[in-house]
């Protein structure tokens, strides 16, 4: 079997920060969807994008913070808000109460329990046996990630 080689863009060091950069230059938007990267999941960091610094105009995320329930936010810059404010009006669950607390008290179990520092631990432990596969398979050509958003190419 004849092996691939796999190239990473968000392995690669900088590569984030020089496109978002490029983008902010011509005056575009740069967005991260954090619905599977923040809250911790990628040990460091709180959010996936902490990791590349970067600077973001906005911030989408869902899922984590709602821990089952219809929730998602938003988080952007005021002068961003200024905008959407004479644009637009939207609202997916139209400002759900029982949603909203449901969510804060995500946030605090999240803090309370200390997920951050689990999912480093159980990141960690992930990418010692998946490297312990590796040694014995060899189509298991590259292993990467943080936390637990790790991935391995074949």
């Amino acid at each position: 079997m004849k092996r691939r080689k796999s190239i990473s863009a968000v392995r690669t060091p900088g590569y984030l920060k020089l496109v978002y950069d490029i983008v902010h230059k011509v005056g575009g938007v740069c967005i991260a969807d954090e619905v599977q990267t923040g809250f911790g999941h990628t040990r460091s960091h709180y959010w996936g994008f902490e990791t590349h610094d970067i600077i973001l105009d906005i911030v989408t995320m869902a899922k984590g913070i709602g821990d089952g329930s219809p929730l998602g936010a938003m988080v952007t810059t005021p002068g961003i808000v200024d905008v959407l404010a004479q644009k637009i009006q939207f609202s997916i669950f139209g400002g759900n109460s029982v949603c909203s607390d449901g969510g804060l008290a995500v946030l605090r179990v999240l803090d309370k329990e200390k997920s951050q520092e689990h999912c480093a631990d159980v990141g960690s432990h992930l990418i010692e046996r998946l490297r312990a596969l590796q040694q014995k398979h060899d189509i298991i050509r590259d292993i990467r990630g943080r936390g637990l958003m790790e991935e391995w190419n074949s």
